[in-house]
């Protein structure tokens, strides 16, 4: 699991409990583009572009 922050009206029009409700049933895959990862538990998360 990764934790996400979501900024500006990208947080409002993201469907999060629409997706929560579902994954209950079956798996959700989300993709985030243009994400700007830093790091996590003294762990860096940055890579290289894909």
């Amino acid at each position: 699991m990764l934790d996400v922050v979501l900024w500006s009206d990208r947080t409002t029009s993201f469907p999060a409990e629409d997706i929560h409700r579902d994954g209950q049933a079956s798996p959700q895959i989300v993709i985030f583009v243009g994400t700007l990862v830093k790091s996590f538990g003294g762990m860096s998360l940055s890579g290289g572009s894909s």
